[in-house]
């Protein structure tokens, strides 16, 4: 005698099967701790005072409210943001160590001693702020636009300065 049961088609039958077995595997996910679980670390690598420590102070008082976790300012300035970056790249890969840097880091990168590889060491996460690069002198010369300041360059040498090597105003 055959039973309604044995007229399903098979992939009804393990439809409960499935769901069961679905049901399981996220049990150990309710385990888990929300994250963050501890104060976060903020590596800022470069001295404080700068534009990636002023944004940082500026923005990280509200995300500690929103995560409810204190959050850790760590300036560590030096090799231009190497140092900081370096730090970061070898941390524990639990998500509570984070960088926070500027444009130098893309330049620092193409260069074999940096001590980290930007693609294997870091996710990007968000872009935080622009940072406009300036064109500025003494108001002694007489110059009010590029092409009168690229005038007067060719007419006279000029010496110019940019925050250092590497920086994104010294290669623009």
């Amino acid at each position: 005698m055959a039973h309604s049961s044995d007229k399903q088609p098979v992939h009804l039958k393990r439809r409960p099967v499935l769901a069961l077995m679905a049901a399981s595997l996220a049990v150990p996910l309710r385990a888990q701790t929300a994250w963050p679980d501890k104060p976060l670390r903020i590596v800022v690598p470069f001295v404080p005072g700068g534009p990636p420590d002023t944004v940082s102070r500026l923005i990280l008082p509200k995300l500690s409210e929103l995560l409810g976790q204190p959050i850790i300012v760590d300036n560590r300035g030096g090799a231009g943001g190497n140092i900081g970056s370096q730090i970061v790249a070898k941390a524990p890969p639990d998500g509570n160590t984070i960088l926070i840097t500027s444009s130098a880091f893309a330049v620092n990168t193409n260069f074999p001693e940096s001590g980290y590889n930007a693609e294997r060491d870091f996710i990007p996460v968000t872009i935080v702020a622009n940072q406009p690069n300036v064109i500025i002198s003494h108001p002694s010369l007489p110059v009010r636009s590029i092409p009168e300041l690229l005038a007067a360059a060719r007419a006279t040498p000029m010496a110019f300065a940019t925050p250092g090597s590497g920086t994104t105003p010294h290669l623009t």
